[in-house]
Order: C-alpha cells, then structure tokens, then sequence
C-alpha cells in the first residue's frame, strides 16, 4: 500500500505518521457509542446546501413513513438489495477487511452528484449505517468538496456517532487521500492502485 497520506489538503506525511494516524483513528472508533444509541439516520452538512445527504442503516430504508417525511427520493445501497420504491442503486459489497471498496467508488459518486445535481435528498445506507455506508459518505466529501480524510471522516462521525469504519476500508481512504482524491492520475498511489490484479483486488491488496 501506499505509505503517503495528506492530513490536510496540500499537505503530504509519510509512512510513520500514517500508521500513526490509522492507530489513533482504529482507537478513537472503539469508544464511539452503539447503534443503538442513535437515530435509523443522520443528515451530513455538505458545501451545496441544496443537497440533503444522508447516511444511515437499511432499518431507515425500509421505514416508509420517514423516507417520505424526509423526502428521500434516492438510495444507494451497499451491501443490501433495495429496501424502498424509490430510485436505487446496489453495491454489492461485503463488509469485510479485505473488500475492495475504492472499485466502487465511481459508480457511487456518479450517482451521487447525479442526485445533487437534481437536489434530491439521498440516503446513502449499508446494514447498520456505521463502516461501509460512512465510507462511502467519507470517499464523496473527500472527493467532492477535497477535503482531508480526518477533515471527511469528522463531518460524518459528528453527523452519526456511531459509525466504525473497518480498518480495511480505512486504509483505502488513506490510499484515495494520496491519490489527492481523484480515481485517475499518474501518482504512485494511482500506481499502486493500477498494479493491483483483478483477483488481488477482491481481496484487497492481501
């Protein structure tokens, strides 16, 4: 994996500080409180305030009555199949370590701006709101609003406490941070990206 991370935007650490900054990430996550002890969702502020962007668990997906209330007219879905009536879009993705979730990451920001563009208020969801849907929420700030993968990840967690990224999933948002937030490039994060096999990538780099 890559050994650079930016911890604000411009700025590049290496291999040290990085590990030094998973540590502390991987711990703060261990005292962050249950699900149980918040809301089905949360709604993330985000730089175009016409966009309502939430994430959440497939329990908030599958309750009618507040999709409605909210005006929740698009769903992505990771991890589960579709749980509502309105527009979505499945990401079949298990929550697991060794997942490669950064190959989804392009149909997932494409839906989402399209949802943006239109200003219609989306649920991004897995299981239980807390590791792959909160990636998914951290993956689209970064790359939308290029900010910083702490930057990202405490707009989300302040938004919904009680999520807990797998390490995994975690380190891939370092490596997309390396990548400064864009799929393509010729970085050596984007090399080491581009020199992972079809069948090494399910398994994520392992």
């Amino acid at each position: 994996q890559s050994n650079l991370i930016r911890t604000t935007p411009g700025t590049i650490i290496g291999g040290q500080l990085q590990k030094l900054f998973m540590d502390e990430l991987c711990e703060r996550q261990r005292h962050h409180p249950p699900v149980s002890a918040c809301p089905d969702l949360a709604r993330i502020p985000t730089a175009n305030a016409g966009f309502h962007l939430f994430v959440g668990s497939a329990e908030a997906a599958s309750n009618a009555t507040m999709m409605q209330e909210l005006g929740i007219g698009a769903v992505l879905a990771l991890g589960t199949k579709a749980l509502s009536e309105v527009e979505t879009v499945s990401i079949d993705i298990l929550d697991m370590e060794q997942a490669f979730l950064m190959q989804h990451f392009d149909a997932c920001f494409a839906f989402l701006h399209r949802q943006e563009q239109r200003h219609v208020p989306t649920l991004v969801h897995c299981v239980y709101g807390q590791s792959r849907s909160a990636a998914i929420c951290v993956a689209f700030l970064m790359h939308s609003e290029q900010l910083s993968l702490q930057q990202s990840y405490d707009r989300v967690q302040a938004a919904r406490p009680c999520i807990y990224i797998n390490s995994g999933f975690l380190s891939q948002l370092a490596l997309f941070e390396a990548m400064q937030c864009q799929l393509l490039g010729s970085s050596p994060a984007h090399a080491t990206v581009s020199a992972v096999s079809p069948v090494r990538r399910r398994s994520w780099l392992t």
